[in-house]
């Protein structure tokens, strides 16, 4: 690819971008009239909620094209997978920030985990800013939900928990 096509490809997604996050305000703000101003949900379950519509919405629009990746394909819980009274409320909570069906492969906990910690890198944004701070509550809540699941289903984990010296 040429660099002027290079750059034209990075300025389309810039611009992309910035138009989703003006999308996005207004939306918010349109709900907010709707609602007077009174939100019953806390800024990090709005903005988790968002994602989750944004996730669906993307992967409603890669199904339709045909391009399915393979982060994105657990929608419904695959066969062979135990019934979901097997797992506790707070497991299948964990199961559902993560945005994964209920399963009991590890692998898969595992790469949606790391796939969601690089987007939740703080790094990415201002420092101080409401943004950075956001995505630090996520990427908290990302983290308890990970060592719930990962307590249930990896069998080393309690291993040496048991020890004694």
């Amino acid at each position: 690819m040429s660099i002027p096509d290079r750059l034209f490809q990075l300025g389309k997604a810039y611009a992309n971008n910035a138009k989703e996050r003006i999308e996005d305000a207004l939306a918010e703000r349109e709900l907010d009239a709707h609602t007077g101003g009174a939100s019953a949900e806390s800024d990090t379950d709005a903005l988790m909620r968002r994602a989750r519509e944004k996730i669906e919405a993307s992967r409603s629009q890669a199904l339709s094209k045909g391009h399915v990746e393979a982060s994105v394909v657990p929608v419904v819980a695959p066969s062979g997978v135990a019934s979901t009274s097997e797992w506790t409320s707070q497991e299948r909570l964990a199961f559902q920030t993560l945005g994964i069906a209920v399963t009991h492969d590890l692998s898969l906990v595992q790469s949606t985990y790391e796939t969601l910690v690089r987007r939740a890198d703080a790094r990415r944004f201002p420092d101080g800013s409401a943004e950075q701070k956001a995505v630090e509550s996520i990427l908290e809540r990302v983290n308890v939900a990970y060592d719930v699941i990962r307590r249930k289903l990896d069998p080393t984990e309690n291993r040496f928990s048991k020890l004694e010296f």
